[in-house]
């Protein structure tokens, strides 16, 4: 028998469940089955649950009013657009400088005050962490109240005003200079005698 007989031969075998010739039985393989997803329908799928988070909202920061005035420039008048804040930073609870404490900062350790011990002025409200803190305050406030209404120092110095970070401060010659953030701080400490002098002549042209 030739080769290519042995080969019909042994398929013939395979195919009615005959035994070789080796005794060996060969048994016909089963067919292999293919198992197909079906694809989801995205229309037709059940959306992903939500996880459940916690919504913070925050108080507004310092409204800026936009105002027209005119000035005198030696030789016409010239109107001039101008941003302007309120004489004193403070949150949407017309609360300063985000509750710090203003006698704190002059001994060193700016902390919160407490609504407990609150006192009104300039028509804001200013918090102190003690009564003596209160009372201090109270004795003189023109001595404690930050500078430029307690925006950012560097800020008013350019001509602009922004809001300040109150745990961000200077006492420089006995007043208080808060700060946007540490690096603004750091610019304004190099240049500080310039800086307050052009903050000191642009701030009456910044609040209302």
């Amino acid at each position: 028998m030739n080769t290519f007989a042995l080969l019909l031969a042994s398929a013939a075998a395979v195919a009615v469940g005959q035994t070789a010739g080796d005794g060996l039985k060969l048994v016909p393989s089963e067919p292999i089955e293919t198992v197909i997803k079906p694809r989801s329908n995205p229309a037709q799928s059940p959306p992903p649950q939500a996880q459940g988070r916690r919504l913070e909202i925050k108080p507004p920061s310092d409204p800026i009013y936009i105002v027209e005035e005119q000035e005198w420039d030696g030789e016409d008048w010239r109107t001039y657009r101008r941003p302007k804040v309120d004489a004193f930073s403070r949150d949407a609870g017309n609360v300063a400088i985000q509750s710090y404490d203003l006698i704190s900062y002059f001994e060193n350790l700016p902390e919160k005050g407490k609504k407990e011990f609150s006192v009104e002025h300039g028509g804001v409200t200013w918090r102190f962490a003690s009564d003596d803190h209160r009372r201090q305050f109270l004795s003189d406030p023109a001595r404690y109240l930050p500078e430029y209404g307690g925006f950012c120092a560097y800020s008013i110095g350019h001509g602009f005003p922004a809001s300040a970070r109150p745990e961000v401060f200077a006492v420089v010659g006995g007043k208080l200079y808060l700060f946007f953030d540490p690096a603004v701080r750091t610019v304004w400490q190099q240049e500080q005698r310039s800086s307050i002098t052009k903050a000191d002549r642009n701030w009456p042209k910044l609040h209302r």
